[in-house]
């Protein structure tokens, strides 16, 4: 089972409600080499909490 996850990261206040449309969602074929996720949410059940501000600890950003 795939779990999605969506981030949204605005650069002015914004506000969701429920019910409104926030994405899209696209789908391709890959050709070649596939590199297998290895991040952060990696072997997750469930929905996460974010766990954005760890890039920006690790980038030195506050």
């Amino acid at each position: 089972m795939a779990t999605d996850t969506l981030m949204l990261a605005p650069v002015r206040p914004l506000r969701v409600y429920p019910g409104m449309k926030i994405a899209q969602i696209m789908f391709f074929g890959s050709t070649g080499a596939v590199d297998l996720y290895r991040g952060k949410y990696q072997d997750a059940t469930g929905p996460q909490a974010s766990q954005y501000w760890r890039e920006l600890l690790e980038a030195g950003t506050s």
